[in-house]
This record gives C-alpha cells, sequence and structure tokens, in this order.
C-alpha cells in the first residue's frame, strides 16, 4: 500500500476524526457546547430561585408591617384597658420589629 503522503491517496485519510455532519462540530466540541448550555441552565434556574425569594421577603415584609401598623392602637389603651390577648400581641412587637430588620437589612443587600 501506498502511504499517505504519496500521490494518489487520500490526503489525512488516517487521521479524520468523526464529526456531526448536522453541526459540524467534533464530538469534543459537542461535549464542551452541551456542558455550558448544563451550566447556563444551571445559573439560570439558581437566579429564578433567588427572584422568587426576593419575592417571598417582600410579601414577608408588607405582612409583619401590616400586623405592626394593627399593634398601634392597643399601645394607646390604658393598661387596664388591656385584654390578655392584647398583652400577648403586644409582646410579639419586639420579635415582629426584629424580623422587619433582618427583612429589611437582607432586601437592602439585593
Amino acid at each position: 500500500p501506498l502511504p499517505s503522503t504519496q500521490i494518489g491517496a487520500p490526503p489525512a485519510l488516517h487521521t479524520m476524526a468523526f464529526w456531526n455532519h448536522q453541526t459540524g462540530l467534533l464530538p469534543g466540541e459537542i461535549k464542551k457546547q452541551e456542558e455550558r448550555e448544563k451550566q447556563a441552565e444551571l445559573l439560570r434556574q439558581e437566579q429564578e430561585a433567588e427572584k422568587q425569594r426576593v419575592v417571598e421577603k417582600r410579601q414577608r415584609l408588607k405582612e409583619l408591617t401590616v400586623q405592626l401598623a394593627k399593634l398601634e392602637p392597643l399601645k394607646e389603651k390604658d393598661w387596664d384597658e388591656l385584654t390578655e390577648d392584647d398583652e400577648k400581641q403586644l409582646e410579639a412587637e419586639v420579635e415582629l420589629r426584629r424580623e422587619i430588620a433582618e427583612l429589611t437589612a437582607a432586601l437592602d443587600n439585593v
């Protein structure tokens, strides 16, 4: 047989690599592209999840702010007008304010 460097032999026949006829990419290139697409999809999913967490934090902050506002009329009652339920709600004010502060700080960092 003639070596591939001689006249009449197909050029570099023995070194031809298989490539995808539809994309024109070699298998290694296809694998790299699939990995990039997979990473891009994972990033998109993480960004979507983070966006959802921010929406949930904003909603929670609104709810807590409403709860805190509902406590204002209780603060104006005299101590002898307060019911046990009123007192429990007022005791929860510190926790409400703490959670509001945490959510506000978290949303400021977004």
